[in-house]
């Protein structure tokens, strides 16, 4: 009885719960999650000659050659406690189970499939062996009963789940790489210590730049392997012509691209020391390259008058150097992404809020819009300074430009078809 009672009064918080299993499914998706990171960055250096990825779009991960020939990449995790991976593993089979259906539906568009896994694979002489299997399929054309026969058995039963023949499946085992990986807490590590460091540009960064590049990374990763598409679809799918659906799946496997560019801009970014700019979680603002012209666009759709865009695009460049050079001077980096999160917070809702009191669905409503924000930020400098930590009207207003530029503000409808840049 004594010891049911200490049980009872052991502290919720001095146990790890043996039912609930979410903190582990997100630790692997958080791997699969760095796979991609680790691969992005390897075809960024061209030590794979992907031009680029894509993250959850019929495959984990989607490597595309120059010829736009592909490369499917599974990633399988395993705990090593639990021994290497077997082909008999219910999880390998169901990886080339897949590959076999990519294979029928998508011919000859597959260069290779690839299983990555956080733990190594068996290698030796038993039928459930990778080194096995690849002997065998290697030695004889159209091996229709292999020996042992734990590799026959095993080679039947994906055979039966997968419903192809013998050559079907031993073309696409041909093609199937089998490559372990850096375990759960060494892959970041790798990452850090190992690839950052051999990039060009990234060899003078700390490792906390390091470790803030990998958490965009892991955050880039997550967006594309997500639905999220930035713009709410309901603003103006009903301008579309032709089939909504089939536009909303094209916005949607965009969104599933990681590219080079991105990776560079990521890269660059940190190299600047504006780092903090792109890594604050309301939104983002990565410092794109076209952030100018997209500004222009949308202020332009809104009907602004050209001054006053000339205007705001200096405003927008004199807020990215305050940010970038001044406000963080003598703070932490945490801190200061905290801080920046909290005044774009604010800056991007009275840009809502102002879109929501001057919207007009019969005239452009820009030039009103902006006078808007213009009065709530004037509001805000002169009754609530300490909220945006007494940034200037200029810098607010300049913020207004730059967030315009990474299209989370507009001033006016989606036009039809979408905006030029989106596509």
């Amino acid at each position: 009885m004594s010891n049911e009672l200490d049980k009872r009064k052991v502290d919720i918080f001095e146990n790890l719960s043996d039912i609930d299993t979410g903190d582990e499914m997100q630790r692997r998706i958080r791997y699969q999650h760095l796979v991609a990171a680790y691969l992005s960055l390897l075809m960024y250096s061209e030590k794979i000659s992907y031009k680029e990825i894509f993250c959850e779009h019929h495959e984990d991960i989607l490597g595309v050659y120059d010829d736009n020939r592909l490369a499917g990449i599974q990633v399988k995790t395993k705990d090593r406690i639990l021994g290497l991976n077997k082909l008999n593993d219910e999880a390998i089979e169901s990886s080339i189970i897949r590959f076999v259906k990519l294979e029928k539906e998508y011919s000859n568009r597959f260069l290779k499939y690839v299983i990555i896994s956080n733990n190594e694979f068996l290698r030796d002489t038993t039928g459930w062996s990778i080194t096995t299997l690849q002997n065998k399929i290697y030695a004889n054309p159209l091996p229709n009963e292999l020996t042992p026969n734990t590799l026959e058995k095993v080679l039947c039963d994906i055979q039966n789940k997968a419903k192809c023949t013998r050559q079907e499946l031993v073309e696409v085992l041909k093609k199937t790489e089998f490559q372990p990986m850096p375990d759960f807490n060494e892959i970041e590590s790798v990452i850090i210590h190992k690839v950052l460091p051999d990039i060009e540009g990234c060899a003078g960064l700390l490792v906390e730049d390091y470790e803030t590049i990998v958490q965009v990374l892991i955050s880039m990763v997550y967006s594309a392997s997500s639905k999220d598409i930035r713009d709410p679809l309901a603003d103006y799918v009903h301008l579309l012509e032709g089939n909504a659906l089939t536009y909303i799946t094209q916005a949607e496997v965009n969104t599933k691209r990681v590219t080079k560019a991105q990776i560079k801009e990521v890269l660059s970014s940190a190299a600047k020391r504006a780092f903090y700019l792109s890594t604050a979680q309301f939104g983002s603002l990565s410092l794109s390259p076209d952030r100018e012209t997209r500004m222009n666009t949308k202020m332009n759709a809104g009907m602004i008058d050209q001054d006053a865009i000339i205007i705001m695009n200096d405003l927008r460049d004199n807020c990215e150097r305050y940010f970038i050079n001044d406000f963080h001077k003598n703070l932490d980096r945490k801190e200061s992404e905290a801080r920046f999160t909290h005044i774009k917070t604010i800056v991007r809702n009275q840009a809502i809020e102002a879109k929501i009191e001057t919207k007009n669905d019969l005239q452009p409503y820009g030039e009103n819009m902006l006078i808007d924000i213009d009065d709530r930020l004037k509001d805000i400098c002169k009754y609530r300074s300490a909220d945006v930590d007494h940034c200037p009207y200029e810098i607010l207003k300049g913020l207004v430009g730059s967030l315009t530029g990474e299209c989370l503000i507009q001033f006016s409808k989606t036009p039809e078809g979408g905006w030029d840049f989106e596509k």
